[in-house]
């Protein structure tokens, strides 16, 4: 099942040594379509067609954890810092 989703832009306190905490969400013009079963390398290129991420990244560079239906949640690989989310978006 297909699922669309929006960018939510996210503004990140915090470092590697002591967490990171998210202070506030932004939603973008961006969405995708999102199956259940793609690949994060997949998701990663949809955000790359989109326009959101640049075409120098990969789907090595990201976490993404959660499921399509209810929303996913990326971040960097290197830190597990949040990136943003993919949310579903309400009215």
């Amino acid at each position: 099942m297909s699922h669309t989703l929006t960018v939510a832009s996210l503004d990140v306190w915090g470092n590697e040594e002591d967490g990171f905490d998210i202070n506030n969400a932004f939603y973008t013009d961006y969405t995708i379509e999102v199956d259940e079963y793609d690949s994060n390398h997949l998701i990663i290129n949809k955000l790359i067609s989109a326009e959101y991420l640049h075409d120098d990244v990969s789907g090595d560079d990201y976490i993404i954890e959660g499921e399509a239906e209810y929303g996913l949640y990326v971040f960097y690989a290197d830190t597990h810092e949040p990136a943003f989310h993919l949310l579903h978006r309400e009215g």
